[in-house]
């Protein structure tokens, strides 16, 4: 597990992927589907978003003719979230 304290931090994953990129929307200094679409130009590592608008999440990637493998809306109980990880894990 990883963790990052800012998305500008968190292009590290360009270059070394993890099994599993978890993003959230509202992150800075760039935002969640910014950092999707770089670390999708380098990676095919599986990425989810956990959001609190899935509607505005989902327009935002349409725009930028992206799609994660998964969106999980907040709030989330803990076996929804694990049961949209084992999916989306290879």
């Amino acid at each position: 597990v990883r963790e990052y304290h800012d998305t500008e931090s968190a292009l590290e994953l360009c270059e070394y992927p993890a099994d599993l990129a978890i993003l959230d929307r509202t992150n800075a200094p760039l935002k969640g589907p910014e950092l999707f679409v770089r670390i999708r130009a380098h990676t095919a590592m599986p990425i989810m978003f956990v959001s609190g608008n899935g509607y505005i999440l989902e327009k935002e990637l349409a725009q930028l003719k992206v799609q994660p493998e998964a969106v999980i809306d907040l709030p989330f109980d803990n076996s929804e979230f694990l049961d949209v990880v084992r999916r989306v894990l290879p």
